[in-house]
C-alpha cells in the first residue's frame, strides 16, 4: 500500500476558499476515491455548515504525478443554522496516531456558528460532534481499505479537538527571498 493525498475542496459565497488535507493509505487511487465518497463525504458534509460547498476532492499519489479530481457540488448539512463565525475562527482537530511524536491536527472551518461560541471556547455538543465524526471517519477508512494515516504512514487511532476556538488565517502570504 501507498500513502496517498486526499485534498477537499471547500467554497463559502464563492468567495472564501479552502482546503483540509488527509492523507490515506491505499492501495490506489480508485480505492481512496472509493473510500472517500463512502465514508467521508457524508461526514465532512455534516460538520459543515449549510452556506458551504463541498467542491471537489484531488486524490494524489506522493511518489508520482498521477491524481484523480472527483466533483462533489454538495453544500453542508448541519443542522445549527445560526450565523456561521468567521472563518478565521475554527476549531483545532488532533489525530492520534500510531507512531510516536506529536498527534496529527487539522483547522477546521466553516462548522463553527455563533451558537457554537461559549466565552471563547467551543461548546461541549460541538465538541462531541466533531470526535464522533472524526473517530466514525477513521474506523469507516480502515473498512473501506483505506485508512487515515500520517503523510509518513502512522495509522490515525483517535480524534480530540482543542477546546478553545483557534484563530487561524485563510491564507498567509509568503514572502519570497531572491537570490542573485
Amino acid at each position: 500500500m501507498a500513502v496517498t493525498r486526499i485534498q477537499v475542496f471547500y467554497n463559502k459565497s464563492g468567495t472564501e476558499k479552502w482546503t483540509n488535507v488527509y492523507h490515506a493509505d491505499g492501495a490506489d487511487l480508485p480505492t481512496v476515491a472509493a473510500a472517500f465518497d463512502e465514508a467521508m463525504k457524508l461526514p465532512l458534509r455534516g460538520l459543515a455548515h449549510i452556506t458551504v460547498l463541498l467542491e471537489k476532492v484531488l486524490i494524489s499519489s506522493l511518489t508520482d504525478d498521477t491524481f484523480l479530481e472527483v466533483p462533489i457540488n454538495s453544500a453542508g448539512v448541519n443542522g445549527d443554522t445560526d450565523d456561521l463565525m468567521p472563518l478565521f475562527n475554527c476549531a483545532k482537530v488532533l489525530f492520534t496516531t500510531e507512531g510516536l511524536g506529536r498527534p496529527d491536527y487539522k483547522y477546521l472551518k466553516g462548522t463553527l456558528t455563533d451558537d457554537a461560541n461559549e466565552s471563547g471556547f467551543i461548546a461541549s455538543s460541538v465538541v462531541s460532534a466533531i470526535v464522533g465524526a472524526f473517530d466514525t471517519v477513521i474506523s469507516d477508512m480502515s473498512i473501506n481499505s483505506a485508512p487515515l494515516c500520517s503523510e509518513s504512514g502512522d495509522l490515525w487511532t483517535s480524534t480530540s479537538v482543542q477546546s478553545r476556538i483557534q484563530m487561524r488565517q485563510m491564507h498567509r502570504r509568503r514572502r519570497r527571498t531572491v537570490t542573485p
